[in-house]
């Protein structure tokens, strides 16, 4: 949601000003003449400021639903043990385009877990893997891994150790966060940026 009042705040300084300087120009014109023009010409002058109050809404409200429509859904898979790591992770990414799914911040009480997570797997459009000694041990992620690839998502694995890769991820180019974290951050916001 902070995205979307970002993105209406940008979109009214940038695109909108324009129009609604206008609009404001025309309506303080049509009240000016008001006193001026005879009746007719009146409901004619209100009808042509009110389309044109109309236009700037609809046109507003469509460039609104286009960047929610072209917003990536983005599901992270990762052990609870690598929790500040993708905290951290999604903090950095925020800029980006993107909603990023996490289980931990979606899940309610009461949701059956497993159904809940296979879900959000099958609403993304790509799945980051976070790769770690910890990771390869969980049931879970190994499970969010197999759905992830029977349902033929794309895979940005997230290495955190080099010697946890599970062999259905070896060969794929990943984002290497082994050592220095900003050269693993700007692979994957590379990556990412891409439509």
């Amino acid at each position: 949601m902070k995205e979307l009042y970002k993105f209406v705040y940008i979109l009214l300084q940038k695109r909108l000003i324009l129009l609604l300087a206008i609009t404001a120009s025309l309506a303080s014109l049509f009240v000016f003449l008001s006193e001026l023009i005879p009746k007719n010409v009146l409901a004619l002058a209100g009808g042509i400021v009110a389309s044109f109050v109309g236009a700037t809404i609809a046109f507003s409200m469509a460039e609104i639903l286009r960047f929610i429509r072209s917003k990536r859904t983005v599901f992270v898979s990762y052990t609870h043990a690598d929790s500040d790591f993708v905290t951290e992770l999604i903090r950095e990414l925020s800029d980006l385009n993107i909603r990023f799914l996490v289980g931990r911040l979606e899940l309610r009480v009461g949701d059956n877990i497993k159904s809940a997570v296979d879900n959000m797997i099958d609403a993304a459009d790509c799945i980051i893997f976070v790769v770690s000694k910890d990771a390869i041990k969980s049931n879970w992620t190994k499970k969010e891994l197999e759905q992830a690839i029977s349902r033929k998502k794309k895979i940005f694995p997230v290495v955190r150790d080099k010697e946890a890769i599970p062999d259905t991820l070896s060969g794929i180019y990943f984002a290497d966060f082994t050592e220095f974290r900003e050269v693993g951050l700007q692979q994957l916001r590379k990556t990412l940026s891409r439509k």
